[in-house]
């Protein structure tokens, strides 16, 4: 059955707990004209659609009546095209599609918050930081506003606003929401979600961990030389190998990847052709590896079997160029000419020319 406008905004307004009386006040009109739209005597004037909107945090469209559910299904659609566009490196054109969404949804906070995380990442931090506060302001979605807390700490930190970036990481929960999933789940549920935080806090810690190995002090000078780098590196290198005992890397295969990429560095740093060949090589494997592996792909090693990991990244043709050509060319920097006319070293231009 479909409702009149009328309804929805006499709906709207009770949900908020907003009296005919304070939403004639926010809209300057009488109380008797709100309850002549609630009664369907009469309809609000087009102009006062867009205030209604904001005033109900909803769309205009939903005040007309159109199918809510097919309003998430679009704003899921337009995100979903969004991070398509992302993977594949298109990320300025992942932004107009999100300004645009935001055009027809412009009370869309999930539009909003993935538009303002694209937005940091391009540099464009004030507005960025504008529409981050719009969202913390106005959504009273929970998972929404954690993400862009998130959001938020970084940003601050990244405007050199550290204080404030402390006061807003103050405001996320000492208890998360695993803490509590723990003690609830049962049975196949609570295997799952040993096996899926597992997979993430070990993820994590490892990402962490190579992080660590380029850490610089408050003078600027790197923590760690260049062999304990490396060694950082392999311990990083064999506890993949360790806890994905199958080989089922897929979206970690591009952590694997980094790891020896950052070696082939050092490696050419100290003179070390051996070294070097074998981290390009490794690195040109596991970059095919991430590039390939299929995008519902569930892992198969103990810790982790039946865990669907990663399934956003799309492997497309575009993703798999950008890709390719970003590693060919690392490969062609001068820092691997003492290399270059190795036999080993076409073999690995080779392997990550592949298509």
């Amino acid at each position: 059955m479909t409702t009149s406008i009328g309804q929805n905004i006499k709906r709207l307004r009770r949900e908020r707990d907003i009296t005919q009386e304070g939403l004639a006040e926010f809209l300057g009109i009488t109380a008797q004209a709100v309850s002549g739209w609630e009664c369907d005597r009469s309809l609000p004037d087009i102009a006062q659609l867009p205030l209604l909107a904001n005033i109900f945090g909803v769309t205009t469209d939903e005040i007309l009546g159109v199918n809510v559910a097919a309003r998430e299904e679009n704003i899921g659609e337009i995100c979903r095209k969004a991070r398509k566009t992302d993977a594949d490196g298109y990320m300025d054109e992942a932004i107009r599609i999100l300004r645009k969404g935001l055009l027809d949804y412009p009370n869309s906070y999930k539009i909003m918050a993935l538009l303002a995380e694209y937005l940091y990442c391009s540099g464009q931090f004030e507005e960025a930081l504008t529409l981050n506060q719009k969202v913390m302001q106005e959504c009273t979605d929970i998972g929404i506003r954690a993400e862009v807390t998130s959001n938020l700490c970084s940003l601050y930190d990244h405007l050199g606003q550290k204080q404030k970036a402390v006061e807003t990481a103050m405001t996320l929960p000492e208890i998360s929401r695993n803490d509590l999933l723990k003690y609830l789940y049962k049975g196949t549920k609570l295997v799952e979600f040993y096996r899926e935080n597992t997979l993430d806090m070990f993820s994590d810690a490892l990402y962490q961990a190579e992080q660590l190995a380029y850490c610089r002090d408050d003078d600027g000078r790197e923590v760690y030389n260049a062999d304990e780098q490396l060694a950082i590196l392999a311990k990083v290198t064999a506890i993949y190998e360790i806890l994905l005992e199958d080989g089922d890397y897929n979206f970690f295969a591009q952590f694997m990847e980094s790891a020896y990429r950052q070696s082939a560095r050092l490696y050419a740093g100290k003179g070390d052709a051996e070294g070097t060949l074998r981290s390009l090589r490794n690195m040109a494997e596991f970059s095919q590896k991430f590039l390939r592996y299929p995008e519902d792909a569930a892992q198969t090693s103990m810790l982790f079997r039946g865990v669907k990991y990663g399934g956003w990244v799309k492997t497309s043709p575009d993703a798999v160029s950008a890709m390719i050509r970003e590693n060919l060319d690392y490969l062609a920097g001068p820092r691997f000419d003492f290399v270059r006319e190795r036999p080993e070293f076409a073999e690995i231009v080779k392997i990550q020319s592949e298509r």
